[in-house]
């Protein structure tokens, strides 16, 4: 089991801030997604990492013909 994640919180914490994705932390620690969910877990850190348009609504779809009519 890897304990230096443990020792990087205060990291974790800076990139969190920063919005990284959970992909580029992973990178960074070198681990895997699932080690990274578990230490957060383990270090009460709660981040859904980059939610993209997660919750966006999309614009209607506006058939070409009605849009060469505006």
């Amino acid at each position: 089991m890897r304990h230096d994640i443990a020792e990087r919180k205060s990291d974790i914490l800076a990139w969190i801030g920063e919005r990284l994705p959970k992909a580029q932390m992973c990178e960074r620690l070198n681990c895997r997604m699932s080690t990274l969910e578990s230490w957060l877990k383990r270090l009460d850190i709660e981040y859904k990492g980059n939610q993209g348009r997660k919750g966006n609504i999309s614009p209607a779809y506006i058939p070409a013909i009605e849009y060469s009519q505006q």
